[in-house]
């Protein structure tokens, strides 16, 4: 059978490793909230709750995340869970009354 060789990708951006889906985890849920901020005031006929706005913005750490995924960089991955699970754990302390009654 044939088997693909598989070269050691270049670059810092390349490279399979936690440090860098860990930064990808911390930053994109920030762009992500200041880009649906500027849409929802772009667009004043778009209306979401403060609590609707952060979960998608967490919900963003999918894009970095299906990235890796699909290059088989399972460190960068592992990157990317930590501070999701962080900023769910705050999101949840935050929004617990309003979420639980």
């Amino acid at each position: 059978m044939y088997q693909e060789q598989r070269t050691k990708p270049q670059g810092f951006f390349q490279r399979d490793s936690v440090l860098l889906g860990f930064l990808a985890g911390v930053f994109v849920p920030f762009v992500g909230l200041a880009v649906l901020m500027m849409l929802v005031e772009q667009f004043s006929t778009i209306t979401f709750r403060e609590k609707t706005m952060y979960l998608l913005a967490l919900c963003m750490n999918l894009i970095p995340f299906t990235i890796f995924q699909k290059r088989r960089m399972d460190a960068s991955m592992r990157g990317v869970f930590l501070p999701t699970i962080f900023y769910i754990m705050i999101w949840v302390y935050l929004y617990s009354d309003q979420l639980f009654g």
